[in-house]
């Protein structure tokens, strides 16, 4: 039987996850795929860690506020 080894998180990071609305399970499931590595001791998440995912959420925040922006506009001209 494996025991899971507990996610450590340092206070940087848990305030970009919670700014960009990022879940420990997410950052946990990276982990595990190895697509986020953490570099502080003993393994610990980092904000530097997480720099690549976060380009990847302002990324679609701004496709996201685009298309939002583009329906406002259709709809003040009136256009379905």
């Amino acid at each position: 039987m494996t025991t899971a080894t507990a996610l450590k998180i340092t206070p940087g990071a848990t305030k970009l996850m919670k700014k960009y609305e990022i879940y420990e399970k997410d950052i946990a499931s990276a982990v595990s795929e190895q697509l986020i590595v953490g570099t502080g001791k003993g393994g610990t998440i980092k904000k530097e860690d997480l720099s690549e995912l976060i380009s990847c959420v302002k990324k679609e925040y701004e496709s996201e506020f685009k298309l939002l922006a583009e329906c406002a506009v259709r709809l003040a001209e009136g256009v379905k």
